[in-house]
């Protein structure tokens, strides 16, 4: 039997996630923020990986136990040097592929999407070197003999209104922030009723349709219009009434801040 175990994407980046050993054994391109890579794996010690996605640096099945070290993206960039009053931020515009790794925005006005689509940003910071494509997460060796929960927390944030000094808005990649960082979770899958990898599936499906705030996760009013239009149709029956959708939202709610992350979802139907 193996384990399941989760990796979340708590980042502002676009991940590619992967459990490997000499290469990658399990991976998911294109793990958003907010979403989380599920897999039963064996029983085996493995290593967490991840990289931003700037598409030809997403795992692949001919790389299942290939080691890869580094993959470097042929992006164009151009030098350039702003000035704030007496701040300098030195950094490059960057074109082409290297935009995967930016999320869209839901409901974004057409001008960040257009940006999004012509691929220009601009990174500065301390590790510009984000845009090449590497590992940013290689943890040690983790043996996967129960169920885990990891998250991904960290690293470079986004600005989808920057401001050249010429008056051109543009979008923004800051990597003067904090490491990307692997963090466990202290919830876990209980190890005597694991869920299969389908049905955890399912879950991660249906919260991600029902979810319009992004990483605050579900409000009562999301889980409620979702149970009433299930009875109407038929569906799941998760509660017979709306005094009992509450109640079953209260127990999920584990940490009572009025909203249900995929973490405490994932933690009630194990």
């Amino acid at each position: 039997m193996g384990a399941t175990v989760s990796v979340c994407n708590a980042s502002f980046l676009i991940l590619n996630i992967a459990f490997s050993q000499i290469g990658p054994v399990y991976y998911q391109n294109s793990v958003k923020p907010g979403e989380c890579m599920v897999r039963k794996v064996g029983k085996l010690p493995f290593r967490v990986e991840a990289r931003p996605d700037i598409e030809i640096n997403r795992y692949r099945n001919i790389d299942v136990a290939i080691p890869i070290i580094k993959t470097v993206a042929a992006v164009s960039v151009f030098g350039i040097t702003l000035y704030y009053g007496y701040q300098i931020i030195k950094g490059f515009i960057a074109k082409g592929s290297i935009m995967a790794m930016i999320p869209q925005l839901q409901g974004a006005i057409p001008r960040i999407s257009e940006l999004v689509n012509r691929g220009i940003a601009f990174i500065h910071g301390a590790r510009p070197q984000i845009s090449e494509g590497g590992s940013v997460i290689m943890s040690e060796f983790k043996f996967m003999n129960r169920a885990r929960y990891f998250s991904i927390i960290n690293g470079p944030t986004i600005d989808y209104n920057f401001t050249l000094p010429n008056g051109t808005n543009i979008i923004s990649i800051d990597t003067d922030q904090p490491d990307f960082e692997l963090v466990e979770d202290e919830v876990h899958f209980s190890d005597s009723e694991d869920l299969d990898v389908s049905e955890t599936d399912e879950v991660i499906h249906v919260f991600n349709s029902i979810n319009k705030n992004g990483e605050k996760g579900l409000t009562l009013d999301d889980v409620t219009a979702w149970v009433e239009n299930q009875r109407e149709k038929g569906g799941a029956q998760i509660a017979e009434s709306n005094v009992e959708t509450e109640r079953i939202f209260k127990l999920m709610d584990k940490n009572g801040d009025g909203f249900l992350s995929l973490k405490e979802v994932l933690a009630y139907f194990a």
